[in-house]
């Protein structure tokens, strides 16, 4: 019995001394051996593996603590110096590492504190660390980010959109922007941590608010990568393949997709229409029928980056094409005549597109910088609409028949400066040019050929300073826009827009802060909504735009307050937005004609408060986020019309175990206003079931897979009414899906650079649906 009990000591030491922390020790200093405060010391095993992190001190030292005796890695960054990277062999008992030195770099300084292991806030930045389960099950970018449910952002991977306080989010690769596909085609596993600009930073000065993903670095090598999207009750899917080959500073990669869409759709639709004319009112009710859909794209890019010490050159080389055809049959009833018919609108639109994009950067001296970049693209667009009513008697039709045919040009430079002080303050600027120009001819069985040229330039001019202190970050912004538009049947429109913004960020402490934003803004409109060129609906209505819609105004103040325990966020919100000159949709009679067009003048107010929550309920396993929030908007067109609403706008679920995981989004009713119309959406959800080993991830989910989704769409002018139900139909919103991805690397890998070419599909054919 003494034995056993002796055997049970020795063996319970044994496990304490093993299981007993490992302290590493160290000092960050400069080359001057001036010790550097609020670096980042970040510990890592096989070379991706998070394991701990901390900061270090105003003399520069820090002490990481580890539990496991094995290989380690060091890599310590701090925002005005060059990374260092120390690798440890075999550490079994505390160590003294000694001095770390950081060169300089032209990116100015920060200062930073630690609030959680996983979460590191700087005065202008969040540094988030994602966790070796939230890159095992994640494909791509965006599975990333809606994995780490921050409070701060809205994340629907679905449709892959990030948004923070109603803002666009600019995504950036090792702080290049990239494209939608880049992020989405992103490999998770080479991520080694995520910067988050909530205010903004200095080096995108139009950009609200920045995620930029830092790559773990490699030396040489490459990766291929197969991903697919097939849904399981309809033809539709999303087969790509991408691929990254470099050696030394040169990098090339390519990238090959195609997307299919071929379904018969079941109705979906009824509308009522009332044409209000002096000595009657014309009843139309409309009800969908069975519908045909038939969209393909070929999308394609090729990139070449060469990157030194200071100097970063890519180019890349872009070709898309997409054809989607549409078949829409309708039966409609006149009250009023007592007549039925049955019309057929059908539309084919033909894309091709080319485009090339050249980017340079150099780092100066004295913490300077220098970006400049070049984009041209061609589209060429086809845009046919057939509209046939056939009445109960053979002798009596109705046909309308058009085509329009659209050249359009895109020319797009920028330059862009960066300054950082001694004094932890930044300065930069960007000045760009943009020029659009748009040849469009329009061919109708009904009018003559009708041509119009649409020619429009822009040069958007944004300054941003920045300064930083110990807990406080100071944005300020100024944006202006100088447009000029012509076209071939009406004058030139020459305008000038501005938009001042006022960020403040204070850190508390660890745990808390403060954020307060205001913004002026003018927007001008779109150029397709600037001619007067029409597009025929039907034989009752036609769709116009007007050369004469002013700049939309817009003023907001949010105020926001952060708290951070380690298994609770807590993140309210209070957003007040005016609006004027709004843009809103009207319908007016022009003899027997009801004329569909677009106008400024309203005014829009919104009262917008929002309590984010995100709760760990299981550390490492099930976290949830919730957003509550109230809403009160006032929206004033011909009429006044306001709308409160208070709902539990979205809950959000996270499951991970070991290789499975699974997620769940639930959306809660919901009115909004589009152009001086409302709509009233009911309850939306998704869900989500993965399985990854290794390189291969899979996933099935679904979206609404219960009930059937039904927008409520009301709009009314004095002399037209409009009333619909929109059933999306089962096979476009009942989604269900089987995604797939798989990974071959080779070699040893280095830092790669995805080039954002971005979505350069334009058009300005006004459309009459």
């Amino acid at each position: 019995m003494k034995t056993s009990i002796l055997i049970f000591f020795l063996w319970l030491s044994a496990t304490n001394v093993y299981a007993k922390d490992i302290t590493l020790n160290g000092r960050v200093i400069d080359i001057n051996n001036n010790g550097i405060g609020g670096a980042t010391i970040q510990c890592f095993h096989h070379d991706s593996i998070f394991i701990s992190g901390s900061v270090s001190n105003n003399d520069g030292s820090f002490n990481i603590k580890i539990q496991q005796n094995k290989d380690y890695m060091l890599v310590v960054t701090c925002i005005g110096y060059q990374k260092n990277i120390v690798y440890l062999k075999h550490v079994e008992s505390d160590t003294k590492i000694g001095n770390i030195v950081l060169e300089e770099t032209s990116v100015k300084l920060d200062d930073i504190t630690v609030t959680a292991q996983q979460i590191v806030h700087t005065s202008d930045k969040l540094i988030i660390y994602p966790t070796k389960k939230q890159l095992q099950h994640s494909m791509g970018g965006y599975e990333v980010l809606y994995n780490l449910l921050l409070p701060e952002l809205d994340v629907d991977p679905f449709n892959k959109k990030v948004t923070t306080r109603n803002r666009e989010v600019t995504l950036c690769i090792n702080g290049r922007k990239v494209n939608e596909s880049e992020v989405q085609n992103l490999n998770a596993d080479d991520i080694l941590r995520i910067n988050f600009y909530d205010i903004g930073t200095p080096a995108y000065p139009g950009a609200d608010a920045v995620i930029d993903y830092i790559l773990v670095q490699h030396e040489k090598g490459g990766n291929v990568t197969l991903n697919s999207e097939q849904h399981l009750n309809r033809a539709t899917g999303d087969y790509n393949s991408t691929g990254q080959f470099f050696k030394k500073k040169s990098e090339f990669s390519y990238s090959i997709s195609s997307l299919f869409d071929h379904q018969e759709l079941n109705p979906g639709s009824n509308e009522l229409i009332q044409f209000i004319y002096p000595d009657k009112t014309l009843t139309r009710k409309t009800t969908s029928l069975s519908t045909g859909k038939h969209n393909y794209a070929y999308k394609s890019y090729i990139n070449y980056t060469y990157r030194s010490d200071k100097t970063l050159f890519y180019t890349s080389l872009r070709y898309n094409q997409s054809k989607a055809k549409t078949d829409n049959y309708q039966y409609q009833q006149y009250e009023d005549e007592n007549s039925e018919k049955i019309f057929r609108d059908y539309t084919i639109t033909s894309n091709l597109n080319p485009a090339i994009e050249l980017f340079y950067d150099r780092k100066l001296n004295h913490k300077q910088s220098l970006m400049f970049s070049l984009l041209s693209s061609y589209n060429y667009n086809e845009y046919s609409y057939q509209y046939s009513e056939t009445y109960p008697q053979p002798e009596e039709k109705d046909d309308i028949e058009s085509m329009t045919k659209e050249k359009y040009f895109l020319m797009k430079a920028q330059i862009t400066y960066v300054k950082a002080f001694n004094n932890k303050g930044t300065l930069s600027a960007m000045l760009e040019y943009e020029q659009n120009n748009t040849y469009k001819t329009q061919y109708s069985d009904k009018a003559t050929k009708n041509k119009d040229d649409l020619l429009y330039s822009q040069f958007p001019l944004n300054v941003v300073y920045q300064q930083n202190t110990q807990n406080i970050s100071l944005m300020l912004k100024w944006g202006s826009r100088y447009n000029i538009r012509k076209n071939r049947n009406e004058a030139t429109i020459r305008n000038f827009s501005f938009h001042p913004d006022l960020t403040l960020n204070y850190q508390i402490n660890d745990n808390q802060n403060i954020y307060i934003f205001g913004t002026y803004s003018e927007t001008p409109q779109q150029i397709t909504w600037l001619s007067k060129t029409e597009q025929e609906i039907d034989y009752l209505q036609v769709r116009r735009g007007n050369p004469h819609l002013k700049n939309i105004k817009y003023m907001e103040f949010a105020l926001a307050y952060a708290f951070n325990w380690k298994w609770l966020t807590i993140r309210p919100l209070i957003s007040h937005s005016l609006l004027y000159d709004a843009l809103y949709e009207t319908v007016f009679r022009e003899n027997k004609v009801f004329v569909h067009s677009y106008y400024t003048g309203g005014t829009e107010r919104n009262f917008f408060p929002i309590l984010g929550l995100r709760f760990k309920l299981i550390p490492q396993v099930l976290t949830m986020k919730m957003d509550i929030s109230y809403a009160k908007r006032w929206f004033t067109t011909w009429k006044k019309m306001s709308l409160t609403t208070w709902e539990m706008s979205n809950i959000g679920l996270v499951f991970m175990y070991k290789d499975f995981m699974a997620t769940a989004n639930v959306q809660a009713p919901r009115k909004s206003w589009g152009l001086g119309d409302l709509t009233e959406i009911p309850w939306t959800y998704r869900l989500n079931v993965g399985y990854n080993h290794h390189n291969l991830h899979l996933q099935i989910g679904s979206q609404n897979p219960f009930s059937r989704l039904k927008k409520n769409r009301v709009f009314e002018t004095p002399e037209y009414r409009s009333e619909s139900n929109i059933y999306i139909p089962k096979l476009e919103d009942h989604v269900f899906y089987l995604k797939a991805s798989y990974r071959f690397n080779f070699g040893k890998q280095h830092e790669f650079y995805n080039v954002p070419a971005g979505n350069t599909n334009k058009s300005a054919i006004l459309k009459a649906n």
